[in-house]
């Protein structure tokens, strides 16, 4: 069985861990991050590393999540913009139809 599956992460999740390790080995450091996690450990290198992760794995969920809701509202954006231009012609060849039928009918009395 997958560790991260046993431990209740998502794939999401388990993608970022990877990605901070590979960051790691490439020796990527978001020094900001490190430095609050020395700050928050007291000092503790085992604990600075430890803090680390799992500061940059939620900074990088938020980072997706960010990216994510910002893809839905574009989607949204433009399916709305869509819905108002099919509205709006609907509305005017609904008024065209009806006018059509009232002339017919004025011109038959």
């Amino acid at each position: 069985m997958n560790f991260f599956k046993a431990k209740g992460y998502s794939e999401k999740e388990e993608q970022m861990y990877e990605q901070v390790a590979r960051e790691m080995d490439d020796n990527k450091i978001d020094k900001g991050l490190w430095t609050k996690a020395y700050s928050d450990s007291e000092g503790d290198d085992m604990k600075t590393k430890t803090l680390y992760i799992r500061y940059r794995v939620e900074k990088l969920l938020s980072i997706k999540d960010l990216e994510i809701k910002q893809e839905l509202k574009q989607i949204t954006d433009k399916n709305l913009k869509e819905f108002k231009k099919i509205t709006f012609w609907s509305f005017g060849i609904s008024f065209l139809i009806l006018l059509l039928i009232s002339v017919i009918i004025l011109q038959w009395n």
